[in-house]
Formats: structure tokens, C-alpha cells, sequence
């Protein structure tokens, strides 16, 4: 069974730091994060970012929610074709 995540965030560092360390933590498979053009040092956050899992899809504008999750969910199934997809905001987090 494989498992991903797709995420969406926008200008939300703190919250999608907390998010990603949680979601690495748990045993799933891949993790697609689609920034909606951040301007708050998330981007160059993900620059440092070594894990395997991740993927990121930066998004020139903002695509709001829907289309953030839109290109996140036709990248996971295009690229890795999951048995399971959780979809979740920056501020939205497993618990351990």
C-alpha cells in the first residue's frame, strides 16, 4: 500500500514546518506540498528540506485551496499513483 500527502500552503512558515515534521514522522510514503507562491521564507525553507518523500509544486500565484489541492492531487496520481491520499492545509496535522 502507498500512501501521500498533499498539502497547500501560502505564507504560513510556521504552520507548514509543524505540519511536515509531523507528517515525516509517520510512516508515509510521499508528501506533495504545493506553495501558492509564499513570501515569507517558506520557499527558501524547502531549499533546506533533504527528506526523499517531499515534493514540491511552487505555484507562481496564489490558486487558493481548490486549485492548490487540484495541482497536488494531479501530480500524486500522475507521478506516484497512491493507494491513499490524505489532502490537508499547512495547519492541519497528524497526531502522533
Amino acid at each position: 500500500m502507498t500512501l501521500a500527502a498533499v498539502v497547500v500552503t501560502f505564507n504560513r512558515r510556521a504552520q507548514i514546518e509543524i505540519t511536515l515534521d509531523r507528517l515525516l514522522a509517520e510512516p508515509v510514503d510521499h508528501v506533495i506540498v504545493v506553495d501558492n507562491g509564499s513570501t515569507d521564507g517558506t520557499r527558501e525553507w524547502f531549499e533546506t528540506l533533504t527528506d526523499p518523500r517531499l515534493r514540491f509544486i511552487l505555484a507562481e500565484a496564489n490558486l487558493g485551496g481548490a486549485g492548490g489541492f487540484e495541482a497536488g492531487l494531479r501530480a500524486a496520481m500522475a507521478e506516484i499513483d497512491p493507494d491513499w491520499i490524505v489532502v490537508m492545509d499547512d495547519d492541519a496535522r497528524p497526531e502522533p
